[in-house]
């Protein structure tokens, strides 16, 4: 109780002190300082100001404080509010705080909201580098650090963010108008087996959404075994439609940007609903496992990909481009996908219209790309440097 009333007053004078270096018709902004120790939850103090100012308001969190979070924090009370992070989030890494909570910072339902920073060098630490180092017997309980679910017209400007449990940045639900740009992501000490960590530490994933652009994105994923890639970079998975994506770099990372349906879980969806379309990705450099292309899971046989171009691809290192509609996480591509009788791809009907790869260079060889089992293919290849 004593800190929560601190914590009020450090606030509340924060409001005051701004409120007086105004004019009466310019709104203050809501500044947060944090409470200063490691046992204070500073996310109650950082709710509290997206309720009072979130409604068109700004929130500052200044670039000498460092925030002890130790609950989420919610933007549900954010309507074109602008907040902006100068300082440090410093997640607890007692993970039994996130094991039943659905995002470190969530994104619910909200039509309007700025999480940026200004100076480029607003962090959020998801505190999770001895996390990675756990026995793997089960599979994570972890939330999303960033979910973005129903919500419309979200900009996400300027941090830096490391080391999150699992991914960094989930759309789904319905979820449109959502801008990404100028974000430095770095995962360090993850744990070396692709098996695990293909399904960990994942850079953006975006399902059900549509109208996303990507730009001027950095991702740099480090296991404890410097030979190894490990996590994902982007993956779009199924019903998604217009997806720009510009100026992305993508290093060690096992995937790298890739159409990859299922790699959200929760089961296969109706026919209906196993489409993607147009997406582009251009200016994109490449250092992955797998840079490019298709990786559906099982059971997606009838995958409908169309107007899916990649222009302006340097290869650094990894497999330039793939196509397999049978990837397991767990082990995977898999013995089991013959397209033969009782085999995993037997009842495989994709269909592949307009895919354009183009203006490739670096690490190239001669372009080609399988066509899985009774798929139909519409592949193109133009202007690649071998």
């Amino acid at each position: 109780m004593i800190c929560s009333h601190l914590l009020s007053l450090i606030y509340l004078a924060g409001l005051s002190i701004q409120s007086g270096l105004l004019p009466p018709n310019k709104r203050a902004p809501c500044t947060v300082l944090a409470g200063g120790y490691e046992a204070i939850d500073d996310a109650i103090a950082i709710n509290t100001a997206l309720k009072d100012c979130g409604n068109g308001g700004t929130i500052v969190l200044p670039s000498d404080q460092v925030y002890s979070i130790r609950s989420p924090i919610d933007f549900a009370q954010c309507h074109d509010c602008d907040v902006q992070l100068e300082g440090e989030l410093l997640f607890s890494n007692d993970q039994s705080l996130w094991a039943n909570q659905s995002a470190f910072i969530s994104f619910d339902g909200v039509d309007g909201a700025k999480f940026r920073s200004l100076t480029g060098k607003g962090l959020v630490d998801g505190n999770a580098k001895t996390y990675y180092q756990r026995p793997r017997d089960h599979v994570s309980s972890q939330p999303a650090l960033v979910p973005i679910v129903a919500s419309s017209d979200v900009y996400i400007d300027g941090l830096v963010l490391r080391n999150p449990p699992l991914q960094f940045f989930r759309v789904d639900g319905g979820s449109s108008m959502i801008h990404f740009s100028n974000l430095k992501l770095t995962v360090e000490n993850q744990w070396w087996q692709s098996i695990w960590t293909d399904g960990e530490s994942i850079g953006f994933q975006f399902r059900n959404s549509t109208h996303i652009t990507l730009e001027s994105v950095d991702v740099d994923f480090r296991s404890n075994y410097a030979d190894y890639h490990v996590g994902a970079c982007v993956g779009i998975d199924y019903i998604t439609s217009d997806i720009y994506i510009n100026n992305v770099n993508c290093n060690n990372t096992d995937t790298g940007v890739l159409l990859q349906f299922g790699s959200l879980g929760g089961g296969t969806p109706a026919a209906d609903d196993q489409w993607a379309k147009n997406i582009f990705i251009s200016n994109y450099t490449a250092n992955s496992k797998y840079n490019t292309g298709f990786m559906n899971m099982l059971e997606f046989d009838y995958s409908k990909i169309w107007n899916v171009t990649y222009d302006g691809v340097k290869i650094i290192g990894g497999n330039q481009l793939t196509n397999t509609n049978c990837y397991v996480v767990s082990n995977g591509i898999t013995d089991a996908c013959s397209c033969g009788h009782l085999g995993g791809l037997e009842h495989l009907q994709a269909n592949f219209t307009d895919i354009r790869f183009k203006n490739y260079s670096g690490e190239t060889s001669k372009p080609a790309l399988a066509c899985s089992c009774h798929s139909t293919c519409d592949f193109h290849f133009d202007g690649w440097s071998i």
